[in-house]
């Protein structure tokens, strides 16, 4: 009669007949809206509030703590199915049902958010939903701070706010080893088709100074801290010349291509600056 409203009817926003999770995340990740335009971020935050917590069950790679609307982040199915530019399936891997890999933020969900603007679709590093050449070709689900363009922005948020690490954790384990921080140096102006987790930080397919600098930028590691220990102190000092004395790549700081007193003064003006 058009005086009540029947929510099992209503809330079934993928039109498979039921109401389940599915529609939920449905509206979280394609109907949420602030001001008129769609915002994922306020769309998670909203379910999670509402349910009083995790309301998907999501959890991270890297074991950090869940606050509300972190869900955002799990974009990435197991199956391989998308639907850029028309339909938020997101990280709906099983309709709504659980499966032994489901609802986790992980490498996976980083390289399709960098995926998204590294296409043939954007030529400009960000995917923007107001172009619809590039709409046409990109998944607004990579979207996680609500302002309608895929960039580098929307991976921060992920590997920083979200997953709570730094860039350069490329296993995504909440820590940054030397390991890690070395395959981005030592790989400086090599190809790569494995994006993250190969040291492709902004996903452009190689890795060079772009990347170094993200590594070494406020969202990074510390400049200083040569040995990887989380802070700046005197093994910094020990570590660096004992790399420095045997010619280590890694000693190369200036990137010159060889290890001199360059690399000395560079790595003493890193390392009295601290963190």
């Amino acid at each position: 009669t058009g005086t009540a409203a029947c929510i099992e009817i209503l809330g079934d926003f993928n039109g498979d007949g039921s109401f389940t999770k599915s529609d939920v995340r449905y509206w979280a990740d394609g109907l949420a809206l602030v001001s008129g335009q769609l915002n994922r971020s306020s769309g998670f935050s909203a379910v999670d509030s509402a349910f009083g917590g995790n309301f998907f069950g999501t959890v991270k790679s890297t074991g950090a703590s869940y606050n509300n609307g972190d869900s955002r982040a799990d974009v990435a199915n197991a199956s391989g199915l998308t639907a850029p530019g028309w339909s938020p399936i997101g990280a709906d891997r099983n309709n709504g049902a659980a499966d032994a890999d489901d609802n986790k933020i992980d490498l996976a969900d980083v390289n399709y958010v960098l995926k998204q603007f590294n296409s043939t679709f954007v030529t400009d590093g960000a995917a923007n939903w107001s172009n619809l050449n590039e709409a046409v070709g990109f998944d607004l689900s990579a979207d996680m701070n609500g302002d309608l363009v895929v960039n580098q922005a929307d991976v921060t948020d992920v590997v920083v706010n979200v997953l709570a690490t730094k860039y350069g954790d490329l296993n995504l384990d909440g820590t940054v080893d030397c390991t890690e921080k070395n395959t981005i140096i030592l790989g400086l102006n090599t190809p790569t088709s494995g994006r993250w987790a190969a040291g492709d930080l902004d996903g452009n397919g190689m890795i060079d100074a772009a990347d170094v600098a993200l590594l070494f930028g406020a969202d990074g590691v510390c400049l200083g801290d040569y040995d990887c220990s989380g802070g700046v102190d005197g093994d910094d000092v020990i570590a660096f010349f004992a790399d420095w004395d045997n010619g280590v790549q890694t000693a190369d700081l200036d990137a010159s291509g060889g290890v001199d007193g360059d690399d000395v003064i560079l790595f003493f003006a890193r390392w009295d600056a601290g963190c």
